[in-house]
This record gives C-alpha cells, sequence and structure tokens, in this order.
C-alpha cells in the first residue's frame, strides 16, 4: 500500500491521492490537532482534554462480554448480535473506560460513528481537517481494545487514529466472491460484513478466504496518522490499545438524492436475480449498455435537450427518479 507524509497535505495534492481510487496511508496527518497533542501526552491529557469539552448529551455504548474476545459480531447461528447498548453521560463513559484499562478480561467498550458535533461541540473547530470541505464533518470512534468484522462504506472514507493504535486490514472490491459476506439485510451496524474473523480464520469452513488474504493488505496506524480508503473497498478494524480514538470523515461526491449503489444492489436482488438465466444475460447486456457505459455513451445520439434521465445528474433529476421509482414500487 502506498503511504505518503500527509503533514500538511493540500486540498489539491489531496484530490491526486483520490483519483488513484486505492487505500492510501496519509503519515502525520492530524499530529498538529490539540486531541492528537494531547493523546501524545498520556491517556490522562486525551481525556481532561475531551472531558473539558463534553457536551451533557447521553451517548449509546456498545458493550461486548469478555468471551467476545472485542470482537462485535453476531451469535452462534446469526440469531442475534453478540453485544448490547447502554445509553450513558459521555463523561462517565471515559470514566469507566479509564478504570478498565489494567483490568484483565474486561468487557469491550465503544462508542461508534458518533458526530463530534454532538458529545464534543468543538472538535471540528478545535482540529480542522484542511483537505475536506467544511460540510464534511467529523465522527467520533472511542473505546478499548475491540474488533470490528470486514465491511465496506457507500462513502469515501478518511480515517484518523486519534489515539492508540489501529490495525487495518483491507481487500480489494473484487474480492467479495472471497470473503463470505453475511445477511444484507440483518446487519451489525448498517452494512453487510464477512463472516470470516481475519485474526483467526476457520479455513476448513471458509476455504476461499485464503484468495481473499493473498489479496489483502495490513497497515498498523498510530496517534497523527490517517488512511483514506475509498468505496467500496472492505476493511477489518482493531483497536490495539486500552484507550483508542479514531475520527472519521465520510462524503460522496454525487448529489446526495442520488441515494447509494447498495439500494441498486438490493433492487437487482428483487427485480433480476430470480430471472431465467437467458433473460439475466439479456439484462446484463442492457446494464452493461446504460449503466456501465461499455459502448460508450449510451445517449450520444439523442439531442442534449431531450437526454431527460439520461442526462447529466442534477439533484433535481435525482429527486424527480427518486419519486418516479415510489410510484413504480406502490403501483
Amino acid at each position: 500500500m502506498k503511504t505518503i507524509n500527509g503533514e500538511g497535505l493540500t486540498p489539491a495534492a489531496f484530490e491526486a491521492v483520490t483519483a488513484s481510487r486505492v487505500p492510501v496511508v496519509l503519515k502525520r496527518f492530524a499530529t498538529n490537532w490539540p486531541a492528537v497533542r494531547a493523546a501524545l501526552s498520556g491517556t490522562e491529557a486525551l481525556v481532561s482534554y475531551l472531558t473539558a469539552r463534553a457536551s451533557s448529551a447521553s451517548q449509546d455504548v456498545l458493550i461486548a462480554p469478555p468471551a467476545a474476545n472485542g470482537r462485535f459480531f453476531y451469535r452462534d447461528g446469526l440469531t442475534g448480535v453478540n453485544f448490547n447498548t447502554q445509553t450513558v453521560a459521555f463523561p462517565l463513559f471515559l470514566d469507566h473506560l479509564m478504570r478498565l484499562r489494567e483490568t484483565v478480561g474486561a468487557p469491550a467498550l465503544y462508542i461508534q460513528s458518533t458526530p463530534a458535533a454532538q458529545i464534543v461541540p468543538s472538535f471540528a473547530a478545535e482540529n480542522r481537517n484542511a483537505v475536506l470541505p467544511p460540510g464534511v464533518t467529523p465522527r467520533l470512534w472511542i473505546g478499548n481494545a475491540t474488533r470490528v468484522a470486514s465491511h465496506y462504506d457507500v462513502a469515501d472514507n478518511i480515517a484518523v487514529v486519534v489515539a492508540g493504535r489501529r490495525r487495518f486490514t483491507l481487500f480489494p472490491p473484487d474480492q467479495v466472491k472471497n470473503l463470505y459476506v453475511g445477511p444484507l439485510d440483518f446487519t451489525l451496524a448498517g452494512q453487510p460484513v464477512s463472516l470470516v474473523d481475519p485474526d483467526a480464520p476457520d479455513y476448513d469452513r471458509y476455504p476461499l478466504f485464503r484468495e481473499a488474504q493473498d489479496h489483502a493488505t495490513t497497515v498498523e496506524l498510530v496517534s497523527g496518522d490517517a488512511i483514506y480508503i475509498p468505496s467500496p473497498w472492505w476493511h477489518a478494524v482493531s483497536a490495539l490499545s486500552p484507550v483508542n480514538m479514531l475520527v472519521n470523515y465520510w462524503w460522496r461526491d454525487y448529489p446526495a438524492a442520488c441515494g447509494t449503489p447498495f439500494n441498486w444492489l438490493v433492487h437487482g436482488l428483487l427485480s433480476v436475480r430470480h430471472l431465467p438465466r437467458a433473460e439475466k444475460e439479456a439484462w446484463r447486456a442492457m446494464i452493461n449498455h446504460y449503466v456501465f457505459e461499455t459502448n460508450g455513451d449510451p445517449a450520444a445520439h439523442i439531442p442534449e435537450t431531450a437526454r431527460s434521465v439520461l442526462g447529466e445528474m442534477t439533484p433535481d433529476l435525482a429527486q424527480h427518479l427518486k419519486q418516479w421509482l415510489g410510484k413504480q414500487f406502490n403501483g
């Protein structure tokens, strides 16, 4: 995996990074952030920094028992999940996290994907991500030694390690065939996940995972480092220290009204997957032509003023299409 010096990275230089559509490590990306400087001074300094700025809002905390070994996952048989959720005040969570630092066999605690403005309102202003527009806001992930199953995001991602160490294991999108992905509509946190534990793979049950490992890249980041992960690269994330904090930023460069490609995938499961093989192949040709443009612009022969849904996508056109599709579903 390519690694560059992220210190002082400009928006233009970062645009060149994203053009590659492959993950890139950004070393020292956030070493000047006050939160990172506090973390480098010690866990107590970080917690003091956060507590002094914390809001009074309560926060959902995921809790997994010691037997989970830090892995937030399904119960056996995919009958449920192996963790529960409690709502506590953020400073109380930090206090409990600190108390568990030296505890052997402690439960895994995790605040995940929480808008920074919700619990540390001044975070974005004090710890500025200079390569993204202000509208792309930070989200906080804080806990002890935890493991998140391999998944992909529907948006591009910058993940910044504020405190502790994080290990990222990344798989190219085409390895989906070897990752043994679980249910699409019963997930742990929104996105489908691989059922394979990358730290202890069961090759008898998941033999094709060996092929995925041949294409995987693993990196370990420390305070101040960041990684760019384009959608939809698969990634498993392990927090390796007793107190860890990560900040991430998700963004998409097309109208939000367009929805996500995952919605299109699910629509395909409904409307295409169960067709006769010959008919599916016919629709493959149609989709390749119109969506993937394998034959060039499918509307090149149509006057621009008459291209409608085949024209340039705008927020208004995206909204029109969503409304039209809604009528088709409800009709």
